[in-house]
């Protein structure tokens, strides 16, 4: 039986943070399809270079060398009062290509449950990087160590069972 391969669609927190710290080519060489929603890559391109954000060329040339891939959304699957448009389009773009979602917001995690859409965040994606052995558990301290100083908030007790998670793979 053949298994079609994971795909994924990722919101902007994650592109910004494995952007500032050059993980995205990583993400790559995983199996599967990478999407951006449309609203998404806009956003972070239009908003990026307004703030001359370092990560805004690297996430280009992820798309333009097509490692990552931008699709519109025509119709909104989910949507509710509070969840950003980019946020529904990344919801709506892992129901409609049956991908998991890359989103760390609660909110939208909460709304992908109960539209019966899988999840996971960036710490799951630096696990998977360590786990599919593209990156080394000390390539991966360092990198966490990195998206925390660019602003990712994990408490103590997190980035200490997310050390010892990584450790033990």
């Amino acid at each position: 039986m053949n298994s079609k391969p994971i795909s994924y669609v990722f919101d902007s927190s994650f592109l910004i943070y494995f952007g500032k710290v050059r993980l995205l080519d990583k993400i790559g060489l995983l199996p599967g399809i990478k999407i951006i929603p449309s609203e998404v890559y806009n956003e972070l391109i239009n908003i990026g270079k307004d703030r001359e954000e370092q990560e805004v060329d690297y996430i280009i040339n992820i798309v333009e060398n097509k490692i990552f891939v931008v699709r519109d959304v025509e119709n909104l699957i989910v949507s509710a009062p509070g969840l950003s448009n980019a946020d529904a389009q990344v919801l709506s773009l892992a129901k409609k290509t049956q991908s998991i979602a890359i989103i760390d917001e609660r909110y939208a995690n909460s709304l992908a449950e109960s539209y019966n859409i899988e999840t996971h965040g960036l710490i799951y994606m630096l696990i998977l990087l360590v786990k599919e052995k593209i990156i080394s558990k000390k390539v991966a301290f360092g990198h966490l160590d990195e998206i925390i100083k660019e602003g990712f908030y994990l408490s103590n007790q997190k980035y200490k069972d997310v050390i010892d998670l990584i450790s033990r793979i």
